[in-house]
């Protein structure tokens, strides 16, 4: 059965140097950390994305845990998507229109 050979990762690394390190937390754990933070505090947390690392019940089912961490996976993804272009995209579009502003100037010469 394919969920029988499911291992649950511990870190997806993505083009560009960009790893998202995966943990799970007990149900204890995940609780503290709602209390911690207040924009969670109500909320039925199955994981999150808290920007640096997923989080994951690991007390929940383990279907649960696989579509929770294909969801936070996705919040993961966007937020490095914005990763690229400021640490890729906007340096090499300020060198092309610098280059290109110096061919300009060379040709108007």
């Amino acid at each position: 059965m394919a969920l029988t050979k499911w291992r649950r990762p511990h870190s997806i690394t993505l083009p560009g140097g960009f790893r998202i390190p995966i943990v799970y937390w007990s149900a204890r754990k995940m609780a503290a950390a709602q209390k911690r933070d207040p924009t969670m505090a109500k909320q039925d947390l199955l994981g999150y994305w808290d920007g640096q690392r997923i989080v994951i019940g690991s007390n929940e089912p383990l279907w649960v845990q696989i579509e929770v961490l294909g969801h936070e996976v996705l919040h993961a993804v966007h937020d490095w998507a914005i990763y690229l272009k400021q640490a890729y995209v906007d340096p090499i579009a300020r060198e092309a229109r610098e280059t290109l502003l110096e061919q300009r100037d060379e040709e108007e010469e």
